[in-house]
């Protein structure tokens, strides 16, 4: 299995732990950036005033028939879990 990515940053030359430590680094800055978009969309949508959009996810996830699959491949909270976790993905 190839991997260009690594490929490249190893064609750099540079050395090993301050590539790891480079990678780590980006990883962390975006681990931190997704967990704050899953707080505020969930924040959002447990919201009291939000009471229609959160019945309207639970009938999503109950329901597994093509249309309602096709609606959730284009909600914004499920485009959110998915990218966060893909294993969360009903679809």
């Amino acid at each position: 299995m190839s991997y260009p990515f690594l490929s490249k940053l190893t064609g750099t030359g540079r050395p090993l732990d301050e590539l790891v430590g480079n990678i780590i680094g980006v990883a962390v800055g975006a681990s931190v950036n997704h967990a704050q978009a899953a707080v505020n969309v969930i924040d959002f949508y447990l919201d009291d005033s939000r009471t229609s959009e959160r019945k309207h996810i639970v009938e999503l996830i109950h329901n597994t028939d093509s249309a309602a699959t096709a609606r959730k491949t284009h909600h914004p909270f499920f485009l959110l879990v998915h990218e966060c976790h893909p294993i969360f993905s009903r679809s």
